[in-house]
């Protein structure tokens, strides 16, 4: 029977939504092996209460690792986690699978399965392919919002098959003439909810701070590298990556009064414009005194002993001088403005784990 169980729970990738009427099948048929090993379990009460305690331990295991996930911002950190939710979805599993249905209704035995094999595949093969798409993620932003929108998914997906389970449990409560008493089991469900919009809220803000924290990036290589012809198109692209942010988070609302997500990225989003116009037009100024220095030396180099008079001696001097208060200056803003993105990212990261920390249950 635990063989059986454990291969049907470790069968490769298969879609959520997809071939669940064979999946129920296929756990009938591993029924009718273990029927020897069913619990005689025909008072309601009891049933219900023994199936109940299987779903609120897999429900919590799971709430508990997508908090850590959303805590700590990473799906690799919590890996021991998950595999331990997935060791204990098949311990659920087991327990379950070797009730018989009671007088004769199998509905809450069989939902309560597929709610267990929906968890085990949005914890083994959704989360494995989160797991993937982490390690690229941060490169591009095209790959960030596919990472959070897997990750999303895959909280709806925990979520509706827990909002499935409970109508099932509540018919079958009432058919059989059951009170429940469903104080832990709201908990839960409340707690996944909340954490779920939280995530939803922070992903949103999140997407609209990497965008331009990204093509930041993308800028400050071109700067290193000197590249004049890529300057002004990055530049470009970083401001309106920053209006078209600006303008999103000016219609996001405060999350239960807490505008600390939102103040937290307009900051980054203000440092971003100010270097755009401040950095920028330095370097360009910049770049140009170094290739006048660098063709000056060059010219003067050239000159033969009596060419170099004092009046072109002097000329090369000031040109020196210039190039020297030019690289004092852009040193300086340089370090000023590294000091101050510091800043501002370093607050970002704060209320960001702040916000999480504060919000998800």
């Amino acid at each position: 029977m635990g063989n059986s169980l454990a291969l049907f729970l470790s069968m490769d990738a298969i879609p959520v939504f997809d071939k669940i009427g064979s999946l129920l099948a296929c756990m009938l048929c591993i029924l009718s092996i273990g029927m020897g090993k069913a619990q005689n379990l025909q008072n309601p009460g009891e049933y219900i209460t023994s199936i109940n305690q299987q779903h609120r331990k897999i429900a919590k295991e799971v709430l508990r690792y997508t908090s850590a996930v959303a805590h700590n911002k990473s799906v690799r950190k919590v890996e021991n986690s998950r595999q331990a939710v997935l060791q204990s979805i098949k311990d659920a599993g087991q327990k379950v699978l070797e009730l018989p249905p009671l007088d004769g209704d199998k509905s809450l035995r069989d939902s309560t399965i597929s709610y267990l094999k929906t968890a085990f595949i949005v914890m083994n093969n959704e989360y494995e392919k989160i797991l993937d798409m982490e390690a690229i993620a941060e490169q591009t932003y095209d790959g960030m919002e596919a990472y959070l929108l897997a990750e999303e998914l895959a909280e709806e997906h925990v979520n509706n098959a827990e909002e499935r389970l409970n109508a099932i449990t509540q018919t079958f409560a009432q058919k059989h003439g059951i009170h429940l008493v469903e104080k832990d089991e709201d908990e839960i469900r409340a707690k996944l909810k909340i954490a779920s919009q939280v995530n939803a809220y922070h992903r949103t803000v999140y997407l609209i701070f990497f965008k331009s924290n990204k093509q930041e990036f993308n800028l400050i290589s071109v700067m290193e590298k000197k590249d004049m012809a890529a300057l002004e198109p990055n530049r470009a692209l970083l401001m309106a990556n920053v209006q078209e942010g600006m303008n999103m988070l000016d219609t996001l609302h405060a999350y239960q009064h807490d505008k600390s997500l939102i103040e937290a990225a307009k900051q980054t989003l203000v440092f971003y414009q100010k270097e755009c116009a401040e950095q920028l037009p330095l370097l360009v100024d910049f770049l140009k005194k170094e290739d006048a220095m660098a063709r000056a030396k060059e010219t003067f180099d050239t000159k033969k002993d009596q060419e170099k008079t004092k009046e072109v001696v002097d000329a090369y001097n000031r040109t020196i001088r210039d190039f020297n208060t030019m690289v004092t200056t852009y040193n300086e803003a340089t370090k000023n403005l590294n000091q101050e993105r510091t800043k501002v990212v370093t607050k970002w990261e704060k209320s960001s784990l702040n916000f999480l920390d504060k919000h998800v249950p």
